[in-house]
């Protein structure tokens, strides 16, 4: 890329050189693109730096996100403090980041429009909490949408349930919301526009997945990486024994 000025379309050293379209949507987050951006303008050429800026970048931005939600939860600042360090401080993306870090380090920010969109029935917040959302698509696992939605309708229930019809005269689209609105649209339509072309013309055969429509049966999906049994449950609360043992398949 830094060569070239474009970013390489195929795997030449794994999954026998097939395209990397769908594999660029699940590494690179929008960080990434960022700082590329930077070393590609400064000439910068180590890109080992560049990926350390990138990931210390989405380390901060988790950091603000848990301190202005703390600060609108709780009411002092030592509270929020103490709530970032703790939440800093219990990640391990060096060896965990795509399915640490990279899942939940916009949730945060995300909730945190939220909560000022419901408390203050302004759609211009609901817009931004889906952009975050979209943002966060980027670098990351397909799988994380679903959950991510599903813990966001839960949140918008219980607010609507607590507050019946207080948001009959609110302006669905404001002059506020216009730029939210289209850059979440514009980035969720160019998501799955590129999602659905992404594998086009290319045929997997994986265990357990349709070689044409890539699914898979709910139970395949369930118990893939191991089963757990109710003996599980104790050890999840006690802390104890260290070792779970997990059954696999």
């Amino acid at each position: 890329f830094f060569w070239h000025h474009h970013l390489p379309q195929w795997q030449p050293y794994g999954n026998y050189g097939i395209s990397s379209a769908f594999a660029q949507i699940g590494a690179l987050s929008p960080s990434s693109y960022l700082w590329g951006l930077v070393g590609v303008i400064m000439g910068i050429t180590d890109v080992l730096w560049l990926f350390k800026l990138s990931v210390w970048g989405e380390q901060l931005v988790f950091l603000s996100g848990v301190y202005f939600l703390s600060r609108r939860l709780f009411a002092h600042r030592t509270t929020a403090f103490i709530t970032g360090i703790g939440a800093i401080g219990s990640m391990v993306w060096i060896a965990l980041l795509l399915t640490n870090l990279r899942l939940y380090y916009l949730f945060p920010l995300l909730v945190y429009f939220l909560f000022l969109a419901l408390s203050q029935h302004r759609w211009e917040f609901i817009w931004w909490a889906g952009l975050v959302g979209a943002l966060s698509m980027l670098g990351n696992t397909p799988y994380a949408g679903p959950f991510t939605l599903f813990v966001v309708f839960i949140i918008i229930l219980v607010f609507l349930l607590k507050e019946k019809g207080s948001w009959r005269h609110s302006s669905f689209l404001t002059a506020k919301s216009l730029i939210p609105f289209s850059l979440f649209v514009a980035l969720s339509a160019g998501y799955l526009y590129f999602m659905r072309y992404s594998q086009e013309g290319f045929s997997y055969y994986t265990w357990g997945r349709d070689p044409v429509t890539q699914r898979t049966k709910l139970g395949v999906f369930l118990t893939f990486g191991g089963w757990a049994d109710y003996t599980m449950v104790p050890r999840f609360i006690l802390g104890w024994p260290l070792r779970l043992h997990w059954n696999n398949t």
